[in-house]
């Protein structure tokens, strides 16, 4: 009789005490397969299908992108025949604070839409730079016809809306082009009030002054305080600043009754784009 099974009972005995007392966890294993390990993770589906509670949804494809640029601003221009030429309020060569409005009547401007850009104002010397510091710009309605040595008044019961703020620079290569201002918040003007144009700095980086281009206009057409930007006005008076207001442009569909797809595209088709991600 052969002892090599009570051998191999005894050598399985002892395996198992070790293993007890080292605190070795058995796991019973069959045909090589753990039946405590952790199912595989689903293979993934195609690009573009998505699936959730047993749904399968196709892919959608992207719209064609516009064959068109955004409109152009439409451009107003005040007083822009203006033959004089005058430093408020870029009188940096003289003075460290400014506050100054501007007038123009509703007839003068006949729009009404979004202000989205001011050109402050016509350069009138070439290659006069500086930069103006604090500086802030704001819009007004009014219904006053003539500026008043008063801010308040000339707001005429209206709120002045902050258009822009920050450090200003002024100042073109040419004469007679017009200093633009991307306005950082747009302007509802309603086409029926007069507008004020409001500008304040304190604060320059050089002692330059830079002149705009003036004409003269019926009433007081500017306010100005070269001291502070606190204080009521020194001085109100009939010089108008040469000034162009930029609206957003509003298409025109008038009149449109077909619209063209851009060249090359076609409709996509969606059973092939179905069975393109699950095939």
């Amino acid at each position: 009789m052969s002892r090599r099974p009570y051998l191999a009972g005894v050598a399985i005995l002892v395996t198992l005490l070790l293993s007890s007392a080292l605190g070795v966890e058995w796991v019973e294993v069959v045909g090589g397969v753990d039946p405590n390990a952790a199912p595989p993770a689903p293979a993934a589906l195609p690009a573009g299908i998505v699936s959730s509670s047993g749904a399968i949804t196709p892919p959608i494809p992207p719209p064609p992108t516009p064959d068109f640029l955004p409109m152009p601003l439409d451009y107003i221009y005040l007083f822009d025949n203006g033959t004089g030429g005058n430093y408020i309020p870029w009188w940096g060569q003289s003075y460290y604070a400014m506050r100054f409005q501007a007038l123009y009547l509703a007839s003068e401007i006949n729009k009404a839409g979004s202000i989205a850009q001011i050109g402050l104002f016509k350069n009138y010397y070439a290659s006069y730079y500086n930069t103006f510091q604090n500086a802030s710009v704001k819009l007004c309605h009014t219904g006053v016809t003539s500026l008043t040595t008063n801010w308040n008044n000339n707001y005429d019961g209206h709120t002045p809306v902050w258009v822009w703020h920050g450090d200003l620079p002024r100042g073109c290569a040419s004469a007679g082009v017009y200093d633009t201002l991307d306005l950082t918040t747009n302007f509802s003007y309603n086409g029926t009030d007069n507008l004020i144009v409001e500008v304040l700095w304190s604060g320059r980086t050089a002692a330059v002054g830079v002149p705009s281009y003036t004409a003269s206009g019926s009433g007081n057409r500017r306010a100005y305080n070269y001291q502070d930007t606190t204080s009521n006005p020194l001085g109100a008076d009939a010089t108008a600043n040469s000034c162009r207001l930029g609206f957003l442009g509003v298409p025109n569909d008038v009149g449109v009754t077909q619209i063209t797809a851009p060249a090359g595209w076609t409709a996509p088709d969606l059973l092939d784009s179905f069975l393109g991600g699950i095939c």
